[in-house]
């Protein structure tokens, strides 16, 4: 089931300004082992609108940070839920 989890996660992304250079966009991910939100890469855009159409070309699901940190939240709720049963 933990398996499962980290798949569907694999392609939900977000783009949000970049922690490198705030001035740039990146695209994030949720890390299921570290249970965090890191970037996809080091990959930096000058635009959101780059950002989104790499996304595209990925195929990723592409949500807004803040759904992304909700989605975050499930992770570690379900996780918690295979843990304790």
């Amino acid at each position: 089931m933990a398996s499962e989890i980290e798949l569907y996660y694999s392609d939900v992304v977000a783009v949000e300004a970049s922690v490198k250079d705030p001035e740039c966009y990146q695209i994030y991910r949720i890390d299921v082992p570290q249970g965090q939100i890191v970037p996809l890469d080091e990959i930096v855009f000058p635009t959101r609108e780059e950002a989104a159409e790499q996304i595209r070309e990925y195929g990723f699901l592409q949500l807004s940070y803040p759904m992304l940190q909700d989605e975050l939240r499930r992770m570690r709720y379900l996780l918690w839920k295979i843990n304790a049963s």
